[in-house]
């Protein structure tokens, strides 16, 4: 500010030139402003360049374009006394219009650095991060190429929101419009320092006093008093709408995490008259990071700030040149009522060296820090819609966890869109799947695997509530093998296979598939499994198979019935065991063979009834032990064979045992009768053959023979016969008595007594040994 002199008549100077370039290079004819608060604002000054009259009209303009410029506005009151206000920006574009020679204007726009954003376009995400967070990182980053700055005023905390999106086609300027928006941040521009300052701002607190003349009062003076052109700054003209009646607006929602799934609700209280009631149903998606309870009040909150400020705005012509967005006034609108106010708004203009009226006015849209009940007014510029991309995109399924499905519990999935620029960004918010059947009595579970190409839509046209429709096949994904090995084929070839194929987690090169193929005359249902399969059915279970089945088990089979197992085989049935084959039947076993029955055993056969056995042959039995014995063994009975014909048994030798049971095939130790080349009959009791009044016993007393008569042979030529009470014997060879020492044999050569024969002829009795004869007299004994 600087002090000029006195003059008769005031007015207004303005003055454009180059960051550090020479003051006199723009000659201003008149200046149009707008600025509003969450907007970039905009001058527009027409002018002549006398050093550009020997320029290019192209030069000219290319030239000066995007350099930082200048706008000085210098007021000057009546005691002389000079307030000057400035504005500083990039010289977007320039304009030349030469309509004469006389008259070689070019008009200037100017405005803030942060208007190129409008320029930069990317999509992104965010995850688990404020809208403030988010907001701050995006212009730091936008605003540094230019070299600018943000002077961060933001005082209230912001929950974390799980997804935060910048669409594909979004501007930075639209997406940092959108996140202010959200939260309530108001921000604007600063002037003080070589280049403007983005301010950021959530609270009255935040904004700055306007410049003025000095810190005071600006009445409100009609121009139709006679001292409304005192010179001096104030309210031309003001209009307020009426005050209606207080109305509510309530936010429904529903927490989808919830169990079970429960309604949560925000409310807002604003002016709306008649006692209005609305409803806001399903308007956002619930924040898995925040309560919903709480997410719903702060968001109903929030609208009622916006509502409120909307309320209480007052538009107002004034001379203030200092007024710009985001600037605070005191003003009174109402004799006696002064208040605070922000500027939310401005359009303004005028002509340099103009007379007053001419050479500067404003329109100003004007919210008191008071209501007029003395209710606090935070200041929120107003929120435009919320975007609406009713469009589906692609994404890519990724997993941060559980590589290759990471999936939530509400099989849910997350994803990266192809448009994301934020690389680096962790895509940690879970995505919902579309599936054929979810609800109270089951559904299905299809979940997408991470680098699977899905199809995303989103619920309400909001980017941030994606849902996943399904998935789709390109280059890099192609269409799966579909069929049995010997009859496998991809498309195009496979188009008559219908079906379902997935590879296995940690080996891709297994393969579970259900699929069919629908060729006429080879159609086939095909399943595989490579490791387990197993079928639960609660009932029964029944399957036709017209003509031949066949399975291969290639490691053990096992069959459990709990009922009756029921098997009806038409013609043959063949089984072959290359190992053991048993047998196990609790109750009874009945065999019934229609025709002849063969059984083979390359080994031996061992058979054990524990409740008796009976067999039961009409036609003959013919048994033939090739090699090796034949035991039969009765442990605690006795055993019989009844015959009706004749019982023979040609063997090489036969042994019957009696008694304790011996080991072996060998006799029994309490006797045995043995038939081979001789015949043995060992018994420790005794024996006796018996027929009729006849018999042979033997015990330990001795043998005896019993009957009409006892007759012993031998093939010489030998008998010994007992009848008749008389015992002959008659032997070819002779008879030998033995007694002790001695001995009496009887043969054809004579009787011997111990060697010594004994002559007897006629009545003549001669004994004659080795040294003795005794021969007695004739006639003599």
């Amino acid at each position: 500010m600087a002090d000029a002199g006195t003059k008769t008549n005031y007015l207004v100077e303005y003055q454009v030139a180059m960051a550090g370039g020479d003051p006199r290079e723009f000659l201003v004819q008149d200046v149009a402003i707008t600025d509003a608060l969450n907007q970039c604002y905009s001058v527009r000054v027409r002018c002549n360049i006398p050093a550009a009259r020997e320029e290019s009209g192209r030069a000219a303009c290319t030239s000066r374009r995007l350099k930082d410029v200048e706008l000085f506005m210098r007021r000057r009151f009546p005691d002389g006394f000079v307030l000057e206000n400035r504005i500083v920006g990039v010289l977007l574009s320039l304009e030349r219009a030469t309509a004469e020679e006389s008259d070689d204007s070019f008009a200037l726009t100017l405005v803030p650095a942060m208007a190129l954003l409008a320029h930069h376009v990317e999509g992104g995400t965010w995850h688990n991060r404020s809208y403030a967070d988010v907001m701050r990182e995006v212009l730091r980053k936008g605003l540094s190429t230019y070299g600018r700055t943000i002077e961060d005023r933001i005082t209230r905390d912001y929950p974390e929101i799980d997804l935060i999106v910048r669409r594909p086609d979004e501007t930075l300027l639209a997406f940092v419009q959108k996140l202010a928006a959200r939260t309530g941040i108001n921000f604007y521009f600063r002037h003080d320092g070589n280049v403007e300052t983005l301010v950021l701002c959530d609270t009255n607190e935040g904004f700055l006093d306007g410049n003025q003349r000095q810190r005071r009062d600006l009445p409100f003076r009609p121009v139709w008093l006679e001292h409304a052109t005192d010179g001096e700054e104030q309210i031309l003209s003001a209009r307020r709408a009426a005050q209606l009646d207080s109305s509510e607006v309530e936010f429904l929602g529903f927490d989808v995490a919830g169990t079970p799934m429960e309604p949560v609700k925000g409310l807002a209280k604003q002016n709306g008259g008649h006692t209005a009631k609305r409803q806001v149903s399903d308007g956002f998606r619930v924040n898995e990071r925040e309560d919903p309870d709480a997410q719903h009040a702060r968001v109903a909150q929030l609208h009622g700030e916006v509502a409120g400020t909307a309320e209480n705005r007052s538009e107002v012509n004034t001379t203030i040149t200092g007024a710009l967005a985001g600037r605070r006034y005191r003003i009174e609108l109402e004799r006696g009522d002064s208040r605070e106010f922000i500027v939310m708004g401005v359009s303004a203009g005028g002509r340099s060296f103009a007379a007053p009226g001419a050479d500067y006015s404003n329109s100003l849209t004007l919210v008191p820090t008071k209501g007029d009940n003395g209710e606090t007014v935070q200041i929120r510029a107003p929120a435009p819609p919320d975007e609406k991309v009713p469009a589906i995109v692609r994404a890519t399924v990724v997993a941060i966890e559980n590589d290759p499905v990471d999936v939530d519990g509400l099989l849910r999935c997350r994803l990266r869109f192809a448009w994301d620029q934020q690389q680096k960004e962790v895509p940690t918010t879970y995505v919902s799947v579309l599936q054929s059947m979810a609800g109270t009595h089951g559904g299905t579970q299809y979940i997408p695997r991470a680098g699977d190409r899905v199809l995303v839509s989103f619920i309400g046209g909001n980017l941030e509530r994606p849902i996943i429709l399904g998935s789709l096949y390109d280059k890099q994904n192609t269409p799966p093998t579909m069929g049995p090995p010997e009859r496998a084929q991809t498309l195009p070839t496979a188009a008559s296979w219908l079906g379902w194929n997935h590879a296995s987690i940690g080996d891709k090169s297994r393969q579970s598939m259900l699929c069919m193929d629908v060729t006429a005359g080879a159609e086939m249902m095909f399943f595989n499994a490579p490791y387990d399969w197993r079928a639960d059915i609660g009932h029964d279970s029944q399957t036709h198979i017209v003509h031949d089945e066949r399975r291969k088990v290639d490691n053990d089979f096992d069959e459990t019935v709990a009922g009756n197992y029921t098997q009806s085989v038409g013609r043959d049935r063949n089984e072959k065991v290359t190992g053991n084959h048993s047998l196990s039947v609790k109750g009874n076993l009945a065999l019934d063979v229609g025709g002849r029955s063969s059984l083979s055993y390359a080994g031996g056969l061992s058979t054990t009834c524990h409740g008796g056995s009976t067999s039961v042959i009409e036609g003959g039995k013919s048994e033939n032990v090739m090699s090796g014995d034949r035991s039969t063994r009765v442990t605690g009975g006795s055993c019989r064979y009844a015959v009706g014909g004749a019982f023979t048994v040609v063997a090489s030798s036969v042994s019957i045992g009696v008694g304790g049971i011996g080991g072996g095939s060998g006799p029994a130790a309490g006797g045995a009768l043995s038939l081979g080349k001789t015949a043995l009959l060992e018994c420790l009791g005794g024996a006796a053959v018996s027929s009729g009044p006849s018999s042979v016993g033997a015990d330990a007393d001795g043998v005896s023979l019993r009957g009409p008569r006892a007759q012993m042979r031998d093939q010489a030529g030998g008998s010994a016969t007992l009848a008749g009470g008389s015992y002959v014997v008659d032997v070819p060879q002779g008879v030998v008595l033995r007694c002790g020492t001695t001995e009496l044999r009887l043969t054809p050569q004579g009787l011997f007594v111990n060697g010594q024969q004994l002559v007897l002829q006629g009545a003549r009795t001669q004994i004659r040994t080795g040294t003795l004869d005794i021969d007695p007299p004739d006639g003599n004994g």
